[in-house]
């Protein structure tokens, strides 16, 4: 296995969690307490002022992998490279009708397998 270059995943215990309220409404959760906004995210790209979502190939799970990736490494400009490929290999393929968990060793393992170490 690679070594990474990169050293936020080292120190960094998170789980995100996505549910789906009673009304429908999808919210993501960090370490199923603190609610993971969308307003950080936004700020860098608007995809969806709508907020997130996951499923499919569309802006608001754009926006959700931006987000997702910018709160995990705290490196804008990493998270604006890397946030469609990981849109496309992760948050697209989560079940769409169902909540899901993404762990930090999850998205550990992609930025190994996807981000070049060079």
């Amino acid at each position: 296995m690679n070594s990474l270059k990169f050293s936020w995943h080292i120190h960094n215990n998170k789980t995100y969690t996505g549910k789906i309220t009673p009304f429908g409404n999808k919210v993501v959760f960090i370490n199923d307490n603190e609610g993971l906004q969308p307003a950080r995210s936004l700020a860098v790209i608007n995809h969806s002022p709508d907020g997130f979502n996951w499923g499919y190939n569309g802006s608001g799970p754009a926006q959700l992998a931006l987000a997702i990736l910018l709160d995990y490494t705290d490196n804008k400009d990493f998270a604006i490279r890397h946030h469609q490929q990981f849109k496309a290999d992760i948050i697209a393929h989560l079940n769409p009708y169902e909540g899901w968990a993404l762990t930090d060793g999850q998205i550990d393992q992609w930025i190994e397998e996807n981000v070049s170490n060079s």
